[in-house]
């Protein structure tokens, strides 16, 4: 019992001097799953996005499952929550943002549409501090399978348009390639969406904002805004993908392997389908 009392004592005394340790007795610091279904492109992704690996997990029913370690997902948290304050809290935005707003009292979306209402909610009759910035979501399958989530509809010298918030270490000096693809092709898909589900007012979709904001310190670069214009070879290589996954979808046909799977054997690119794909390729299969 003494040596129980002694090992129990030290390993206790472990834990409260070494931080670490203690932030995993005392908190939940473990790995998050996420599961994600093939049903419909996601344009948060779309830079990465292989068209035959989703018309392989549409058809067979896959998911792809992530393992987020919970550094990655601190990472992701304080981003999310820097996006709800710059949405709802700070004065950045404050003259600019427009957009629908959703009720934490009643758990409704307002009625209201434009810039955030000062209004109690006309559903539950709650103060309008209860009310947050609904970010305007779009899901549709013809004629294209694709599914975006706009931050931002910033209104400004009486022209309506989409922008993304970015929340990095450091601001970069030019936009990243991965975020200038996302936010062309919200701008791209939206003229595609039926008129009923669009927002109530028009879109310029010819200019799109990126803004970033750093997560470190900066005098200089504490907000950067860029302008996007939808258009060039990037931008259309990734339209004709979405196209052939949405294609397959009608026909059956698989669309082909990327160049660059077929180059490395289908096993240096990060793909959930990649056994499956494999075979199908090497039986030259292209039916399903």
């Amino acid at each position: 019992m003494k040596f129980l009392q002694t090992v129990t004592k030290s390993l206790s005394t472990a834990i409260y001097e070494n931080p670490n340790m203690l932030s995993n007795y005392l908190l939940d610091t473990s790995d998050e799953v996420q599961i994600k279904k093939y049903t419909h492109v996601r344009l948060s992704e779309i830079n990465h996005f292989c068209p035959r690996e989703y018309a392989l997990g549409y058809f067979l029913g896959l998911e792809k499952q992530s393992v987020i370690n919970f550094a990655e997902m601190r990472q992701m948290e304080l981003g999310s929550a820097l996006h709800f304050w710059y949405q709802n809290y700070s004065k950045v935005f404050r003259n600019v943002l427009v957009g629908y707003w959703y009720c934490l009292a009643c758990e409704k979306v307002r009625k209201h549409f434009g810039f955030k209402p000062n209004t109690r909610c006309e559903h539950c009759g709650a103060s309008p501090k209860a009310t947050v910035y609904h970010e305007y979501m779009f899901r549709m399958d013809n004629p294209y399978r694709v599914v975006g989530k706009v931050d931002l509809i910033l209104y400004k010298d009486g022209v309506y348009r989409f922008g993304e918030l970015k929340t990095l270490v450091e601001a970069p000096q030019e936009p990243k390639p991965e975020h200038i693809a996302q936010i062309s092709a919200y701008a791209y898909f939206y003229n595609f969406v039926p008129k009923d589900q669009k927002l109530p007012i028009e879109i310029d979709t010819s200019v799109v904002y990126l803004c970033y904001v750093p997560k470190k310190f900066s005098y200089r670069n504490p907000l950067l805004t860029f302008p996007i214009k939808p258009s060039g070879k990037g931008i259309d290589l990734l339209i004709e993908r979405v196209k052939q996954f949405s294609e397959s979808v009608k026909t059956r046909t698989l669309p082909a392997p990327l160049e660059e799977c077929i180059r490395e054997g289908f096993m240096k690119r990060r793909c959930y389908v990649a056994k499956v794909c494999k075979k199908f390729y090497e039986d030259g299969k292209t039916q399903i």
